[in-house]
């Protein structure tokens, strides 16, 4: 008869190392998403000079109206320029079916990246801690603020149109 291992581990340390790695997987799973987010996966292939009108006409061509545009008043470190849009399906629907779009021109490759990271982390005060970014040339498109589904939906299209990493 094959005698039980006296070192084994017991009920109690199985329930023990459950908890621990229960405890420590929300971060490794923040530690992760960083670590892609720095290391460029989710961000356009090439750094290149992109247009904001690209990105203005496929919100329009994803069915969405522009109801109001204005230049960036504080720009981040390391932007060149920043352009601060509202969109919605109708603009006429009132502020709770509107979306903030932000797009911000980097200098470089790595400031860009740098930006998006700062978003994925909650970092950045214009994000509020909800919405998304997406990378395309030298570009962040970043969406905040309360809005409907629909339009998170349709800002998403146009981004996947574009060719935008998220």
């Amino acid at each position: 008869m094959r005698q039980p291992y006296a070192g084994g581990i017991g009920r109690g340390r199985v329930a023990e190392m459950r908890a621990d790695a229960r405890r420590s997987s929300p971060i490794r799973a923040i530690l992760v998403a960083v670590a892609l987010v720095a290391s460029g996966c989710g961000s356009s292939d090439e750094f290149e000079r992109r247009e904001v009108a690209e990105v203005q006409a496929a919100l329009e061509r994803a069915g969405l109206e522009i109801c109001s545009s204005r230049e960036g008043e504080l720009l981040p470190p390391d932007a060149e320029s920043e352009r601060l849009l509202v969109v919605a399906e109708d603009c006429a629907a009132g502020e709770d079916a509107r979306a903030n779009v932000q797009i911000t021109a980097w200098d470089d490759e790595d400031a860009r990246d740098a930006a998006a990271a700062r978003h994925e982390s909650h970092a950045r005060p214009t994000s509020l801690g909800y919405g998304a970014v997406w990378t395309l040339g030298d570009l962040t498109i970043d969406l905040s603020g309360p809005r409907a589904d629909a339009v998170s939906d349709r800002v998403g299209e146009a981004m996947e149109s574009l060719g935008a990493g998220d």
